[in-house]
């Protein structure tokens, strides 16, 4: 159970396609904005490059586990001790993926390749992930990221152990679906008596328009529980007590069905 606070943000970025750099600049510069007591900070699903056709293909934008995104931040998450979840794109060998990571103090907590993979662009230029995300330990609460589409597939996101305590979704969701949006990620944090972090984008791509205040913070009673700032970050502390109580008033894990997956 954890045992101390969480102060998290969530910063819902309109990305700049194809530019790296500048949306590693602008990270940076939003994140050393942040208040000095933030903990843990959420950046969108492959906040670095965005999402598109990419006419000359993604390959020259695949950046390995030690590339400038995530050593970028990296170095960001040491100078403020703090950890930073976001996503890239990741290469092992020949094969492309949209991918999370997790860094926390300057070190490397873990990645995460995206298992459902949207259609379009993106099913054609990625590889699916095979293994679930890693459950990653800060600060005493138990971790896990997922990547956009996978909150569709309450399957693949189940814990019935309560071996999670907080489920982050990195995300380019268009506007256009908030409602499911909104809901899956309120019925994701119900189901698995879990905090909801779902982090998604501002501003216009391939596939919509996304609006400002579409990001969620939701506790696990499925109570939306972020307050946001006039730059659109949306932030608040995840109360440990108020957590664990909660996982005691009220135990459905202790009658969840079992299975396995294929």
């Amino acid at each position: 159970m954890p045992t101390e606070n969480l102060n998290v943000a969530l910063l819902p970025l309109d990305i700049r396609f194809a530019q790296p750099k500048a949306n590693l600049d602008m990270v940076c510069d939003r994140i050393r904005t942040l208040p000095k007591d933030i903990d843990l900070v959420v950046l969108p699903e492959m906040f670095n490059v965005g999402f598109g056709e990419y006419p000359d293909g993604v390959l020259h934008f695949a950046e390995p586990d030690d590339g400038p995104t995530v050593e970028t931040m990296k170095i960001l998450s040491h100078e403020l001790s703090i950890a930073i979840c976001g996503g890239f794109i990741g290469k092992n060998g020949d094969y492309i993926y949209n991918r999370c990571f997790f860094v926390a103090d300057g070190k490397t907590m873990g990645f995460y390749n995206k298992r459902h993979l949207f259609y379009g662009p993106e099913s054609r230029l990625f590889t699916p992930g095979t293994t679930q995300p890693p459950v990653i330990n800060y600060k005493s609460w138990r971790i896990r990221p997922f990547i956009c589409f996978d909150l569709r597939f309450p399957v693949w996101t189940r814990t019935t152990g309560n071996d999670v305590d907080v489920m982050i979704f990195i995300a380019n969701w268009p506007h256009a679906r908030y409602y499911a949006w909104r809901h899956l990620s309120i019925a994701r944090a119900i189901e698995n008596q879990a905090v909801v972090l779902s982090c998604n984008r501002e501003g216009e791509d391939f596939y919509g328009k996304y609006e400002r205040g579409d990001s969620l913070i939701i506790d696990s009673y499925g109570n939306e529980i972020g307050t946001t700032t006039d730059d659109g970050t949306i932030m608040a502390t995840l109360s440990f007590e108020s957590f664990n109580t909660s996982r005691k008033k009220l135990q459905p894990w202790r009658v969840a069905d079992c299975f396995e997956l294929k």
